[in-house]
């Protein structure tokens, strides 16, 4: 299977890409950001996003494309906009267009308290513009493709530097590790969700 993938770049679109590639899949890794082996591309620009589907035609885009800092959000929404929903948006016509699968990688933050066991199928109810955008692109997956997966993760672990691994590390040697008290989610590990995603 020809497999585009969002975001080739980041952490666990790394991963994802190297989990794929060992299955006898063939990835066409995308990111802004140059590295070896990723397709350098600006996926806010619609001639763009049309013409690597097009030249490449994939059967699945896996979109994990996105500015995931809370802060930076906050401050330049319409950056994260343009980002978190805007490629969203651009690929989803291109999906409908050239009839591609699409699986997107959304959030937990859709979900707005972190003191509530949210369900899968509980209303969204984003409190910040991260989460506000994660949210509305899913709705616009929903209305626009048929299609389609939507993958909402919440605390991935299974590479360095991950949450989970630092609250073991710090109670291994026996250091204080602050977090928030509220914070209600469940961890999942890249070994789980990596056979499931395609």
């Amino acid at each position: 299977m020809r497999i585009l993938i969002t975001g080739a770049a980041g952490v666990i679109g790394k991963k994802l890409s190297e989990y794929l590639c060992e299955t006898g899949h063939r990835i066409i890794p995308v990111d802004v950001v140059r590295r070896d082996g990723v397709i350098s591309a600006d996926l806010r620009d619609e001639a763009t996003v049309f013409r690597l589907v097009k030249e490449y035609a994939p059967n699945l885009i896996l979109h994990l494309a996105a500015i995931k800092d809370l802060g930076f959000c906050e401050q330049n929404r319409e950056a994260a906009h343009a980002t978190n929903y805007g490629i969203t948006e651009i690929l989803t016509g291109a999906c409908s267009e050239f009839g591609t699968r699409m699986i997107f990688f959304s959030s937990d933050y859709v979900f707005g308290k972190y003191d509530h066991f949210w369900q899968e199928d509980d209303p969204p109810c984003p409190t910040t513009r991260y989460g506000k955008d994660k949210a509305a692109s899913d709705l616009l997956i929903r209305e626009r493709l048929s299609n389609y997966a939507i993958v909402r993760t919440a605390q991935l672990y299974g590479f360095a530097g991950d949450f989970v691994s630092l609250v073991r590390e710090a109670l291994a040697s026996h250091r204080e590790f602050i977090a928030f008290v509220n914070l209600v989610n469940c961890p999942t590990w890249i070994g789980d969700l990596f056979p499931m995603v395609y």
